[in-house]
């Protein structure tokens, strides 16, 4: 088995988990990742002394699945939890929206619908198997539990936000998901508590980086893949550096991507690798002098507004962790042709900003010492009603080829906790194939002339964002 050759096309978190695996194994497994730093979605930017994420980024207290990854690489020193808060803007005033007291008193309900909405998180959460709702839609199960009123007043501008054109088939499953995830991550006082890693998601990825370089594994980033094909019976791995074959190769970028880079596949697997559409995400991150607003996560129930979230993630880390800076995060989900995803950065932070004064009165522009437009066109993988049929499995029907992708961790939603959980599971699975007597003969280097990155080191500074650089 130490012979065997393995690559990994992309290095985020699924995809350096996976290698973290392997490389315990006694493999040495090789990352292409296509960005100037590993991390994916996770990936980090420095901000003064430390890092912060691109992206909002925190995790739940129940994500096993990281939380044993950071004690088993020896970072539970680092980890912090913290109580938040949660509230939603409707109608211009702030509601919050934490304990089963703050939906009493959530105003634009009445008090009726405020004691259904009370009952069906409750409801929501004594599911245990969620096969019971296949088939069937967020919005239906909603308003089967709570009823039409609460359903247009709380939920549908979120999931229009959200999702746009696919509200209406956003399954059951997704929100039964996402009532587990949030119940299950309560205090005593019945507020929700989220975990955090002091010096950022960063100090994890440098930890997995280095747990792979150590054990002989690489790490090579700008070195993105255009094609894996098969030749004279061996698979082969094609980057602007040359090529390279291998025996397994694990894919663990977003599916259609994936099905772009194999065009080996069964047109079948083909077809489910397409048929659970992404969004995007643009997201303005601004860096402050001062406090926004009390509130960790608000989340904007009103359609008027270009954004569907305003996340103060100096409300949960404090903003001293920060040289005194306060972080917030303004996020918005959409597909390829939206506004958010076409307009330049200096136009949209203009309109954003126009719109955070709307919404926040006393903010003034001058608060902002520093803003930052990140887009990335495959964030949110669309859980649509009844598609659990069409989900891909992770060993393709071509031997040696595996997939692992975040439309894959079905009945779950996608994040870091579930992409380790992805990225390890399906590296035992390769694991397996190659201990199988029946296994192919190990493939031979060709040729390669892509730099091979020995750590993740710092890039330059990116210009329009003085003060913060990629990690």
């Amino acid at each position: 088995m130490p012979d065997s050759r393995v690559a990994i096309i992309g290095g985020g978190y699924s995809g350096l988990a996976a290698a973290y695996e392997l490389a315990k194994n006694g493999l040495t497994p090789i990352v292409f990742e296509a960005g100037r730093a590993p991390g994916g979605l996770a990936g980090s930017v420095r901000l003064g002394n430390t890092h912060i994420e691109r992206y909002y980024h925190h995790w739940f207290t129940h994500d096993d699945h990281v939380l044993d990854l950071v004690k088993e690489l020896g970072l539970q020193r680092h980890l912090v939890v913290h109580e938040t808060n949660t509230s939603n803007y409707h109608d211009n005033q702030v509601y919050r929206l934490s304990s089963p007291l703050d939906v009493l008193r959530f105003g634009p309900l009445r008090l009726s619908d405020r004691m259904r909405l009370g009952r069906m998180a409750l409801k929501g959460r004594s599911v245990r198997d969620y096969r019971r709702l296949e088939g069937k839609t967020a919005r239906k199960w909603i308003t089967e539990m709570a009823g039409p009123t609460v359903y247009d007043v709380v939920w549908r501008p979120l999931f229009e936000g959200k999702f746009g054109p696919y509200a209406d088939e956003v399954s059951a499953v997704w929100f039964w998901s996402k009532l587990q995830t949030r119940g299950r991550s309560r205090s005593k006082r019945q507020r929700e508590q989220l975990a955090y890693l002091d010096g950022g998601f960063q100090r994890l990825t440098d930890a997995l980086v280095g747990a792979v370089i150590s054990r002989g594994g690489q790490v090579r980033v700008s070195c993105p893949v255009s094609e894996i094909r098969r030749r004279h019976g061996q698979w082969e791995v094609v980057s602007e550096g040359g090529c390279e074959s291998f025996d397994q190769i694990l894919v663990t970028t977003p599916t259609p991507i994936a099905a772009e880079i194999i065009p080996d596949l069964p047109e079948a697997y083909r077809h489910r690798t397409r048929a659970i559409p992404y969004l995007g995400v643009t997201e303005l991150m601004l860096v402050l002098n001062r406090r926004l607003s009390p509130t960790y996560w608000l989340n904007v129930n009103d359609p008027g507004y270009p954004f569907i979230g305003v996340i103060e993630h100096t409300n949960f880390q404090p903003p001293e962790a920060y040289g005194g800076r306060h972080v917030v995060y303004l996020t918005k989900y959409r597909d390829a042709g939206h506004e958010a995803a076409t307009m330049d950065q200096a136009s949209l932070i203009k309109t954003w900003l126009s719109q955070v004064q709307r919404m926040f009165p006393t903010f003034e522009e001058s608060w902002v010492r520093h803003a930052q437009v990140w887009k990335d066109a495959y964030a949110q993988p669309v859980v649509r009603a009844g598609c659990e049929s069409q989900i891909p499995p992770a060993e393709t029907p071509l031997p040696g080829i595996w997939m692992c992708s975040m439309a894959q961790v079905y009945p779950e939603d996608r994040g870091t906790n579930y992409a380790i959980q992805q990225g390890r599971r399906t590296a035992r699975g390769v694991l397996e194939a190659i201990e199988r007597p029946e296994r192919r003969p190990q493939a031979v280097r060709i040729a390669c002339t892509t730099p091979i990155e020995q750590a993740a080191g710092p890039a330059e500074p990116i210009p329009a964002f003085r003060g913060l650089s990629p990690a």
